[in-house]
């Protein structure tokens, strides 16, 4: 659903507090923690936490009772629940934060904006003596790679000879050193990620039993992903940036947003980032993209994009994503669901407020 490959590089998802083997029978989702966020999974019975924001986002250094991060963490753990988090990886998913955000405004059409880059695994091919295969094949799977979809230890072999003459100063682990050897090998590739390809090769070199491990390694041209950051929808009728401004509003049920932008000027292309996509307004200009719904824009790129003739609706960081929190748990409990397993998925009713009051 949202794979934690899938986060950017500064991102911390996933598990943040509690134990990898804890049952799971009842998860409470929502935005971030917060207190009231923690009394609702109380009250619920749940014994796991799913939130947007992680919790431990920056480095922390020490977890005191008085601070925020170190108060919250120390309740999660004295309650025994289990927190976890899924950051920019659900601003990626095609059930995530954009979708939400589109079905909040009636965009029913989309496509993502930024899809996950192409070649993102490689083939790795490595020649194996014959019964040593297993091994390999398990520290492939050790090292993060073989999967494909729901499916792990993938793997294709076919059978071959190996030739090879050691020096002098070579210690063969069949044969001898200055013999020609013909030996029975196994041609063994798998899918690798390609941020894994290092430490696979570091797995399968403490298995693998020859003094230099023979290994090719192929980039590969895949299918653009349904993964990526944003989406790009076409209006059904174009109306002026004053009028698509009040529709963002009345349907994220806000008392105001902020536009930036001629307020006559034609919208029909539309770009939606959830949170604080700002950075995207310097590769975005019409006429492939009239106007971007984000949160968070500062002044200098506000100018930019006014200098350029696209339009900028921000409604704020908070209201472009705590929409996700129930389609994010129907979702959820759809996958559980079909895979047999009897979860209770909540979504949460608790959120803490927009930290920004307009007066």
């Amino acid at each position: 659903m949202a794979p934690s490959s899938l986060a950017e590089p500064y991102d911390n998802p996933g598990l943040q507090i509690g134990s990898r083997r804890q049952a799971v029978q009842r998860i409470l989702v929502g935005l971030e923690l917060s207190p009231r966020l923690l009394s609702e999974a109380r009250r619920r019975r749940c014994d796991t936490v799913l939130v947007h924001h992680p919790l431990f986002f920056l480095p922390v250094k020490r977890l005191l009772e008085e601070e925020l991060v170190g108060g919250l963490a120390l309740a999660v753990a004295r309650a025994r629940l289990t927190l976890i988090a899924a950051h920019t990886n659900l601003d990626k998913s095609p059930e995530g934060t954009g979708p939400a955000l589109a079905a909040e405004l009636g965009l029913r059409h989309t496509e993502v904006l930024l899809p996950e880059r192409l070649g993102a695994d490689v083939k790795f091919v490595v020649f194996v003596p014959a019964g040593h295969e297993a091994k390999v094949i398990e520290a492939i799977h050790r090292g993060g790679g073989g999967v494909i979809g729901e499916y792990d230890h993938c793997s294709f072999r076919a059978e071959g000879t190996g030739s090879f003459r050691g020096s002098a100063r070579a210690n063969p682990a069949v044969g001898q050193a200055g013999r020609l050897e013909q030996v029975r090998e196994f041609r063994l590739e798998s899918l690798v990620p390609r941020r894994a390809l290092a430490s696979v090769l570091d797995a399968v070199r403490r298995v693998h039993p020859y003094e230099e491990m023979a290994f090719d390694v192929y980039p590969l041209e895949q299918p653009l992903s349904p993964f990526g950051l944003g989406l790009r929808a076409t209006l059904e009728r174009p109306m002026t940036l004053r009028a698509w401004a009040a529709h963002v509003k009345r349907r994220l049920r806000l008392r105001s947003v902020r536009m930036v932008g001629d307020p006559q000027q034609r919208v029909r292309h539309v770009a939606l980032a959830t949170g604080a996509c700002e950075f995207l307004l310097r590769d975005l200009a019409p006429p492939h993209i009239d106007c971007l719904v984000t949160g968070d824009v500062k002044y200098h790129l506000a100018v930019e994009a006014r200098a350029k003739g696209l339009g900028v609706v921000d409604p704020g960081h908070w209201a472009s994503e705590v929409i996700v929190c129930e389609p994010w748990a129907r979702a959820l409990h759809r996958r559980l669901t079909a895979k047999g397993w009897s979860v209770d998925v909540f979504a949460a009713t608790e959120n803490d407020p927009d930290p920004f009051v307009t007066v």
